[in-house]
């Protein structure tokens, strides 16, 4: 009884698919089992295929975007998307970023193009797996936004955006539930063709228009006179040196002394004659520009008699040779090192003090040279307490102070010291250059 209710279930549900379970010309009970076990498998295979197939066809449903615009007011943006159908749909906001997740692909062939502007700066379309998303950037994180399906065929993202205000105060704008900045009236003057000063007469640019035009110039540093024994403590050089040797270093023959004061280093015997005469030949060959003779020749004498006056005297010079021929800033280390020596007895103090100045400037140390300008325990001679007062402008001029500059290198009476320092030159022709004194 259970056997042929069984059958008669299957042999209905296979007549229903469009299957005979039976075979007329199958009579024996062999026969008949045989062909329903092909049939059944035949009925196994279109059930699992339809199975498969039928959720694949379902999802791949795909719609064409086939508009997308906008209507803007002051704070408000309502964004239209118009579709053949409208697709299931959702949002997701990142921030700046409002997502709208279409859960199918678009159909579209060309991409999708929206007019970006300064409150929507920004859109992009991503399509993954089954669905798409179209992503809106905003300039400011919005206060609210919502999307509704206005028909079959058109979606709306309708968004409050925000502003400077809600940035700042994101609690406050919260709790107003919504703000609004007032526009107000007037000239934009971050836009250069307002801010311009030629923007109501253009052509007025080609009459009054300067390029700023940067210089700049070498520092000379000051030395004191020849020689620099003078400069020693209870030394007279008239007393160590020929005659002749002054008459030359008034016409700046420095090479022809070398061979004479050579010859007489060789045949003196007195200690510190000697060294005060090895002393004058490194400074004649500073003088002369023959760095390497005179670099060996003062940095023996440094190196010898390093805590002695002719030591300093000789450390001195060695500085101004690295500011003329190596790093300044090796230079400006040699000066600073010599201020321990500096006292009123040692007369080559004020100019140690000077070549500390003019080391600053070169090396662009302002707030140490303003501090060395106003030291005044240091007593300076005539032409030092002018070249004191031209650096002064210098350092104005270097620090942008270009009015006191210019007032500076006017009062500056001592012309002739002026023309020969190219570096007070140019700070003082940029300070008339300024001031539009070109005659």
């Amino acid at each position: 009884m259970y056997q042929q209710n069984h059958l008669s279930i299957t042999e209905s549900y296979a007549h229903f698919c469009g299957f005979n379970l039976w075979n007329s010309n199958c009579t024996s009970p062999q026969g008949i089992n045989g062909e329903r076990i092909k049939n059944m498998k035949k009925l196994v295979y279109l059930i699992i295929f339809f199975l498969l197939t039928a959720p694949f066809s379902a999802y791949g449903a795909e719609t064409e975007l086939v508009k997308i615009h906008s209507a803007v007011n002051n704070n408000n943006v309502q964004i239209y998307m118009t579709f053949q159908d409208v697709p299931a749909f959702r949002q997701i906001q990142k921030g700046k970023r409002i997502d709208v997740v279409l859960e199918t692909l678009l159909s579209n062939s060309e991409p999708i193009n929206y007019p970006v502007d300064d409150k929507v700066v920004k859109f992009l379309t991503l399509q993954k797996q089954e669905e798409t998303i179209l992503s809106f950037f905003l300039r400011y994180t919005p206060q609210k936004y919502k999307i509704t399906r206005q028909d079959d065929t058109t979606l709306v993202l309708d968004i409050l955006l925000g502003n400077q205000f809600t940035k700042t105060y994101p609690e406050l704008s919260s709790k107003l539930q919504g703000l609004t900045i007032v526009t107000q009236q007037g000239a934009d003057f971050a836009n250069p063709f307002i801010s311009n000063p030629y923007a109501k007469n253009w052509r007025s640019f080609f009459s009054r228009y300067t390029p700023e035009i940067p210089t700049t110039a070498p520092l000379h540093f000051s030395v004191p006179p020849f020689p620099i024994i003078d400069f020693l403590p209870d030394i007279t050089s008239s007393d160590i040196l020929q005659d002749d040797v002054f008459t030359m270093a008034v016409e700046e023959l420095w090479e022809d002394m070398i061979p004479s004061l050579q010859l007489r280093i060789q045949r003196q015997v007195e200690p510190e004659t000697k060294k005060l005469l090895a002393l004058t030949l490194g400074e004649i060959l500073f003088r002369a520009g023959d760095f390497e003779n005179s670099f060996k020749q003062l940095y023996l004498l440094n190196d010898k008699y390093g805590d002695e006056y002719v030591g300093i005297a000789a450390s001195y010079l060695l500085a101004h040779l690295r500011a003329e021929h190596e790093d300044i800033h090796l230079a400006d280390f040699a000066f600073r090192n010599l201020d321990q020596h500096t006292d009123d007895q040692f007369k080559l103090s004020p100019f140690i003090y000077l070549s500390q100045i003019e080391s600053g400037l070169a090396t662009g140390q302002l707030e140490r040279v303003y501090d060395l300008l106003q030291k005044d325990d240091i007593a300076l001679p005539s032409k030092l307490a002018l070249l004191k007062e031209l650096r002064q402008s210098d350092y104005w001029f270097a620090a942008g102070d270009l009015v006191k500059a210019y007032v500076g290198y006017q009062l500056f009476d001592e012309k002739s010291i002026l023309d020969s320092q190219p570096f007070s030159l140019n700070g003082y022709c940029n300070t008339l250059y300024i001031q539009k004194k070109f005659e």
